[in-house]
């Protein structure tokens, strides 16, 4: 469950995009942009490493609301 939800008037059901993913010691954010309007997930995480990514990669491919 994402920490943050930053809202900026991009359609997630119709648009294409370009997805970026931030990482930093304590979480990371998923991003997603596509002409000058985008949507970011912010997520706190206390794993590191593979487990990390497997964490981040689980937020990928579930339904984002």
């Amino acid at each position: 469950m994402p920490l943050k939800k930053i809202e900026g008037g991009l359609d997630r059901e119709s648009s294409s995009f370009y997805l970026g993913i931030d990482q930093s010691y304590t979480g990371y954010a998923i991003c997603a942009y596509y002409e000058e309007k985008y949507y970011i997930e912010v997520f706190k995480s206390d794993k590191r490493g593979i487990k990390r990514l497997v964490e981040i990669q689980d937020n990928l491919y579930r339904d984002w609301e």
